[in-house]
């Protein structure tokens, strides 16, 4: 069982691609969406609540405002539980299919972003 990250924007993200550190793997452009994947072994983008619930940490929060503040105007978001044979492919394309469909939740980064794991959010 991994986590992963989901990124999802609607034009390419560079820095991701180039700062090494931040281990995102670009799956290039899909369905329109430019889909960017992180597996987490350090948990530095988000702090645990319980096992299904968390927030993003300060990492996570100056992350996702650098993607808005350079590179698109809004950004999806998931951290993906990889379990009963899902793979990274099937995570982000469900990912896909969920905006296709306006299935999720769109909010804006403050301080407190109260989160569910498996859950697509679009942050503006």
């Amino acid at each position: 069982m991994s986590d992963i990250y989901i990124a999802i924007a609607n034009k390419e993200i560079e820095f991701l691609k180039k700062e090494r550190y931040l281990n995102f793997v670009e799956h290039g452009c899909i369905q329109g969406f430019f889909v960017y994947v992180r597996f987490d072994r350090h948990f530095d983008m988000i702090k645990s609540v319980d096992d299904l619930n968390y927030v993003l940490s300060d990492t996570g929060k100056v992350l996702l405002k650098r993607i808005l503040e350079t590179s698109s105007s809004y950004i999806f978001w998931s951290m993906v539980r990889l379990e009963n044979y899902v793979g990274e492919e099937d995570a982000y394309l469900n990912c896909l299919n969920l905006i296709k469909k306006q299935e999720f939740e769109t909010k804006v980064l403050d301080q407190s972003i109260n989160l569910i794991q498996n859950k697509l959010y679009k942050f503006t």
